[in-house]
């Protein structure tokens, strides 16, 4: 449903190769109905209570797997979580989850694979297609549960974290917004930020290395593509630059292919929308909508009349129960190019401006695809019938809390994962589970190039087999911090971060980070010396794969 008010404010080809399985279940005699369990009210830990074992800083997938992991170890651990809800992205409209490709699910263990059973039991079916598909707050609640029957874990929402307090190559007492402050043995940084890394002074790095750096060949600037730029001019008067720029449209400021720049992938929206008429809550256009804006779009519709389909201008991936995961695909879709550069560095007014910024853009976005004439008919008609679900984000009106953040802050640990480990070119001596994704970067850059509109940065690539992670990547160097462990902003360059960044992964490095957290304090070690033998031993009886087949 489309309501239109003036006063009212690749992973994609991974999962092609299931979509038609999933289509086909779809229209089955019934769908799966994967209904919550009533939300579990979590503890809040008392300002001034006895220190934690454990404090992990973001109740992301990642986070919440190291906490049970540590809690199982018998520790005390408390997740502070910046937002009103757990999960992260897989339960902020990751639907689709970014799994590993179906021949190579088996490197997914640990908690990764008892979340996958636990959607599987829910839904009771294969719909899912082995715990991929979900809807957001199947997810939430799956979690919640889980977290619920580890008494020894307490979450307090709402705490931003606002200082760090250290001593002597320790973390001593972290401070949030809301005016609490917490003392820990351990801390681990779970947040998709690395904001607590920051706030430590650990190393850290944000943007693209040279290829010289670590030799890998797919760093740095990468080349300008034109493909369904071709045609489309990108001047607002058409063969005249001196009108300016379509919006959207950035003038070619790029570096030479190899070098290095600041600049990170497109964030967006993962919206969850259904077609269900009961289930839907009206997409509302925003306040000083402008056609204009998406120009850029309208064109690319006349200039290239064979891109009929609703899924070439955004994807929209079936999930249970009539609902959508949409994502970004083409050359001007969900993701708002070059709205996110500043989101790392800002402060929580600015990111909650940023934020505010892709959610207008989104709304505006999803009204010009419903309504502008040159926009394919049928296309018009599919996001027109679409509205938000009137049971996911039922705090924020159908629409997801969670900006994807896809990828911020990296450290710069012991170790840095490159190219050239996720291509299995290294011995990794200290695997703490294996990664399995393609290498997958969203497009950086939308220029104007000879008349044309390129794009730059995006890569899609699979990768031969499975990777082993280093245990190093996750902890800083011995000379910073020697009690936090970092499994998600972990130490990787950005090649090999498009592969690493997704939730399974984080669930796989979080299980780490929570057991090295409790054996370094079993063993009064610093996380830099815990040993790795009593570290593997204990993921593999946890279900870790740590080898390849």
């Amino acid at each position: 449903m489309f309501v239109v008010f003036d006063n009212v404010a690749s992973r994609l080809l991974l999962v092609g190769s299931v979509l038609i399985l999933a289509a086909c279940g779809h229209g089955t005699d019934e769908e799966p109905q994967g209904t919550p369990a009533p939300p579990v009210a979590m503890p809040v830990p008392a300002p001034g209570s006895d220190p934690a074992d454990v404090l992990v800083y973001g109740a992301t997938p990642g986070g919440i797997s190291a906490a049970l992991e540590a809690a199982k170890l018998k520790k005390r651990v408390v997740i502070l979580e910046p937002t009103k809800h757990v999960g992260g992205m897989t339960t902020s409209g990751i639907g689709v989850t970014d799994a590993y490709p179906q021949d190579r699910l088996w490197a997914m263990g640990g908690f990764a694979h008892r979340f996958v059973d636990a959607v599987n039991t829910r839904y009771g079916k294969t719909w899912t297609m082995g715990g991929i598909f979900h809807e957001p707050h199947v997810a939430e609640s799956i979690l919640l549960q889980m977290l619920a029957d580890a008494p020894s874990v307490s979450v307090e929402y709402g705490a931003e974290l606002a200082s760090v307090q250290t001593n002597n190559h320790e973390i001593k007492v972290v401070q949030t917004s809301n005016g609490h402050s917490y003392a820990a043995k351990m801390f681990i940084d779970a947040s998709y930020e690395g904001d607590l890394l920051e706030k430590a002074g650990v190393d850290h790095t944000l943007g693209r290395e040279a290829k010289s750096q670590y030799g890998e060949p797919l760093a740095g600037v990468g080349p300008i593509s034109i493909k369904d730029g071709a045609r489309v001019d990108p001047y607002v008067v058409p063969g005249q630059p001196n009108s300016g720029l379509l919006p959207h449209v950035a003038p070619n400021n790029l570096g030479a292919p190899g070098t290095a720049d600041s600049a990170v992938q497109a964030y967006g929206y993962r919206l969850c929308l259904t077609a269900d008429k009961g289930n839907q809550i009206p997409v509302v256009k925003p306040a000083n909508y402008d056609p204009k804006e998406f120009e850029l779009l309208g064109r690319v519709a006349l200039a290239h009349p064979e891109i009929v389909k609703t899924f070439n201008y955004i994807a929209n991936v079936p999930i249970p129960n009539n609902k959508f995961d949409v994502n970004s695909l083409g050359l001007l879709s969900t993701d708002e190019i070059e709205g996110s550069a500043e989101y790392a560095n800002a402060n929580a007014n600015g990111r909650r401006q940023i934020e505010a910024e892709h959610k207008r853009y989104t709304l505006a976005l999803l009204t010009f695809l419903a309504t502008d004439p040159r926009i394919p008919p049928n296309v018009r008609d599919d996001v027109r019938s679409w509205g938000f679900c009137k049971d996911e984000f039922q705090d924020n009106g159908g629409f997801p809390w969670r900006l994807y953040v896809r990828e911020s802050r990296r450290m710069v640990g012991s170790y840095v994962m490159t190219q050239h480990d996720l291509y299995t070119e290294t011995r990794i001596p200290d695997p703490i589970g294996l990664g399995a994704f393609p290498i997958d970067q969203h497009t950086v850059n939308r220029i104007a190039v000879d008349g044309q509109v390129g794009t730059e940065g995006a890569i899609w690539q699979p990768l031969p087999r499975p990777y082993p992670i280093s245990y190093r990547s996750i902890v800083p160097k011995y000379s910073e911090i020697r009690n936090l462990l970092v499994p998600v902003a972990l130490s990787a360059s950005h090649v090999a971060y498009s592969s690493i960044r997704v939730e399974p992964t984080f669930m796989i490095t979080g299980q780490a980070a929570g057991a090295a957290a409790a054996l370094a304090i079993d063993s009064r070690s610093s996380v830099q010396n815990i040993d790795y033998a009593k570290l593997s031993a204990t993921l593999v009886s946890e279900g870790a794969v740590l080898a390849n087949r």
